[in-house]
């Protein structure tokens, strides 16, 4: 063989090889998650023992594939130095999943000093889970599994990958919150056939079919119930009323009372742009998210004066532009869990605002999208 074939046999042997361990590092993916920016009040005291669960892309398969306009990944070429004009036909590594899939992870905020467990997650690439919710004890989790256009309710004990079907139906049911003991379980579903659909109730009950006796608790034609929540105790419901079709509506806040639901009160005015309205243990203390001079901004309210004030997160500097969306309020009351959302890279960052003083500790790593974050109380012996 020719020298110089023998040199091009090579360049291009140590070429396929480069091109494996750069397409080898672009799919390694951070799957660890650690305190990023923390204020100068530390918040550990409150956050020890809590379990931090959310939704997210971080541990699904990545597709390779050539660039187009659209892309938002890396080039093998590009990883290695290669200059732009020597890499037309560079192929990427795209940092979105294949399938459009989500998996549940979850990890413990540690108490001796402030830190974290290892990420933990309850699914791989089983399909797709969203709307994810710790109970308040910490020990299940309830989200919404889909699979192609199916939505069932599942509910998941935090150390198990096996989640149970709440109420099977064949119509779609997703959008789940839980009880204290995660034994109630109210979601949304279409199974009655109103064109926005109604809530139900899931109660954990032996006599009912596979454990669980469901009872509905809307019946209304013209409107849809979104992001419900119910509250830990179970006595209080809150969602946003809205007529069907339209992208504006009102909180809503319910009792609930021997399965039966009682006297409704706006927690604000109708036409409103308002989502994921959340409530403590009690229903005394709601939060949501509403647009508020073009930006989304959280808003409280607290039954004792029934009054909303928003709460302004700071926007630090050199963080570029972000929104902060998903708000759920612990069920204890102390903190709000969300996400911070960057448009321009497609990042985010969990972020736990404390109710008390205004402190907030953000969450960084576990490389992917994260969405629908949730806490628990602190669990007990911990």
């Amino acid at each position: 063989m020719r020298p110089g074939r023998i040199i091009g046999f090579l360049m291009l042997a140590g070429l396929v090889a480069a091109g494996f361990w750069a397409y080898g590092r672009a799919m390694e993916r951070d799957t660890s998650i650690r305190p990023a920016a923390v204020s100068e009040s530390i918040l550990s005291d409150g956050l020890q023992g809590r379990i931090l669960v959310w939704s997210t892309t971080s541990n699904v398969p990545l597709q390779l594939g050539t660039p187009d306009e659209n892309s938002s990944g890396r080039g093998i070429l590009e990883i290695l130095g290669v200059p732009e004009k020597f890499r037309p036909l560079d192929l990427q590594v795209a940092r979105t999943p294949v399938r459009d899939e989500w998996n549940l992870a979850s990890m413990v905020l540690l108490a001796e000093g402030f830190g974290v467990s290892d990420v933990s997650f309850l699914t791989f690439d089983l399909g797709t889970y969203l709307h994810s919710v710790v109970s308040a004890d910490g020990n299940y989790i309830v989200a919404t599994m889909q699979v192609g256009e199916a939505q069932n309710v599942v509910r998941f004990g935090t150390d198990s990958a096996y989640g149970d079907v709440v109420s099977f139906s064949t119509s779609k049911d997703r959008r789940p919150s839980c009880t204290s003991d995660g034994s109630r379980v109210l979601f949304h579903s279409w199974r009655d056939e109103n064109p926005g659909g109604d809530l139900y109730l899931a109660i954990e009950d032996e006599s009912g079919e596979d454990g669980w006796r469901t009872v509905r608790l809307t019946d209304n034609a013209g409107i849809e119930y979104v992001w419900p929540k119910v509250s830990s105790n179970g006595t209080a419901c809150i969602a946003v009323v809205r007529d069907i079709g339209s992208v504006a509506g009102r909180v809503a806040l319910w009792t609930i009372e021997d399965e039966t639901p009682g006297e409704t009160v706006y927690l604000t005015d109708a036409d409103m742009h308002v989502k994921f309205p959340s409530l403590n243990a009690s229903g005394d203390l709601c939060c949501w998210q509403e647009l508020v001079d073009n930006e989304w901004a959280f808003v409280m309210w607290d039954r004792s004066d029934g009054e909303n004030v928003e709460i302004v997160i700071p926007n630090l500097e050199g963080e570029g532009n972000f929104e902060i969306v998903q708000p759920l309020i612990t069920p204890d009351g102390q903190y709000i869990v969300f996400i911070r959302d960057y448009d321009e890279v497609g990042a985010d960052l969990i972020g736990i605002y404390s109710i008390e003083n205004g402190d907030i500790i953000y969450f960084e790593g576990s490389e992917g999208s994260v969405i629908f974050p949730s806490m628990s109380d602190p669990v007990e012996g911990d």
